[in-house]
C-alpha cells in the first residue's frame, strides 16, 4: 500500500516539476542574453571551437524545459547559427548544414510565437502571402527571429548542396530584402553579405551577377566601420576567387590578418577566426590563382601574430 501511495504521490509531482523546470529555463534568459555575449566575446578560437557544442547543449535543455520561450529560442538560433558559420562552413559542411538546420527550426519556432501568420507563410513557402506580410514585420519583435530563419536557411543550402532545398533561395531572397528593408545595419549588414554571396557565388547562368555581388560586399563591408572581419574574408573567397582578381584577394586578406584594432566585445571571436583564416588562405594563394606571385614578385606580407591555434586548420 505504502508503495502504490508513493508512486500515486510521484505522479502528482510531475506537472510541478515540469512547471519548477519551464520556470528555472525562463529566468536564465537574461543569463543567456549574458552568455551569448561571453562567447562572441571570447579571444582565442580554440577556446570558441571546443566550448561552443557544449553551450548549444546546455540551450538545447533550456528549450525542452520551456519549449515556446522566443528569447531563448532566439538565443539558441544565433548560436547554432553563428558557431556554423564561423567555425564549420569550409572545415565540415557536413555538421554545418546540421546546426543550420537547428538553428532555423528553432528561429522558425520563436517565430511562430511572435508572428503566427507569418511564421506559416514561411513554412509553406508561400510566396503571395510573405509579399503582403514581410512589408509589415515589427523591428523588436519580427525582424531577428525572421532575419536568422534567413540567415540559417541559406547556410543549410550551402552547406548540404540539397538541390531541392536550393528551390527556396526565392523565399530566402525575400526575407532578407525584407530585413534590410526594414535595418539594414542588423547583424553588422549581414544582408548586403548575403547578397554578395548570392550574386558571387552564382554562375550568370544561374542568376549570379558578380558586379552586383562586388556592390553589395562593398555596403557589407562599411557596416560596423568595417571592424566586422569577417565580411571581407567573405568578400575575398567569394568575389575575388570567382572574379579571378589576385589583387583584390591578396589586399583583402591582408587587411584582415594584419587588423590591429581593438574588437568590438560581440566581434572579438569572429574576427579572431577571421584573422587566423585569412593567413592560412594567403599561404595558399596559389591554389586559386596559379603563376601569382604579387605585385613585386614576391609572395604577401603577413605580420607574424603569436597564435596558439594554429592546429585549428580550414580544411
Amino acid at each position: 500500500m505504502l508503495r502504490h501511495l508513493t508512486l500515486l504521490a510521484a505522479l502528482f509531482m510531475l506537472p510541478a516539476a515540469c512547471s519548477m523546470n519551464r520556470l528555472i529555463a525562463d529566468n536564465m534568459t537574461s543569463s543567456f542574453a549574458d552568455i551569448r555575449t561571453a562567447f562572441f566575446d571570447e579571444a582565442s578560437p580554440q577556446q570558441g571551437f571546443y566550448g561552443g557544442p557544449a553551450l548549444l547543449k546546455q540551450l538545447d535543455g533550456f528549450i525542452v524545459s520551456s519549449p515556446k520561450n522566443e528569447a531563448l529560442l532566439l538565443n539558441a538560433a544565433e548560436l547554432n547559427c553563428g558557431y556554423a558559420m564561423t567555425f564549420l562552413d569550409r572545415s565540415d559542411p557536413e555538421w554545418a548544414g546540421q546546426l543550420y538546420g537547428k538553428g532555423r527550426a528553432y528561429a522558425l519556432r520563436g517565430l511562430a510565437e511572435v508572428n503566427p501568420e507569418l511564421a506559416a507563410a514561411v513554412v509553406a513557402t508561400d510566396e503571395a502571402a510573405l509579399q503582403k506580410l514581410l512589408p509589415e514585420i515589427d523591428r523588436e519583435d519580427d525582424l531577428p527571429l525572421l532575419f536568422f530563419t534567413g540567415l540559417c536557411w541559406g547556410g543549410q543550402v550551402n552547406a548540404t548542396m540539397d538541390e531541392t532545398m536550393a528551390a527556396d533561395l526565392g523565399v530566402i531572397e525575400m526575407i532578407f530584402q525584407a530585413c534590410l528593408d526594414k535595418d539594414p545595419t542588423f547583424y553588422y549588414g549581414a544582408g548586403y553579405t548575403f547578397f554578395g554571396m548570392l550574386n558571387a557565388g552564382r554562375t550568370e547562368m544561374l542568376g549570379g551577377n558578380l558586379e552586383k555581388g562586388r556592390e553589395f560586399f562593398e555596403k557589407a563591408s562599411k557596416m560596423c566601420d568595417g571592424k566586422f572581419l569577417m565580411t571581407r574574408l567573405m568578400y575575398a573567397t567569394a568575389y575575388a576567387v570567382n572574379s579571378q582578381n589576385a589583387e583584390l584577394y591578396v589586399r583583402l586578406l591582408t587587411e584582415v590578418a594584419n587588423s590591429k584594432f581593438e574588437d568590438p566585445s560581440d566581434m572579438r571571436l569572429p574576427n579572431a577566426v577571421a584573422r587566423r583564416d585569412a593567413r592560412q588562405l594567403l599561404g595558399r594563394v596559389k591554389d586559386f590563382f596559379p603563376g601569382y606571385e604579387g605585385p613585386s614578385g614576391q609572395e604577401p606580407h603577413v605580420d607574424f601574430i603569436e597564435d596558439d591555434d594554429a592546429n585549428l586548420d580550414l580544411d
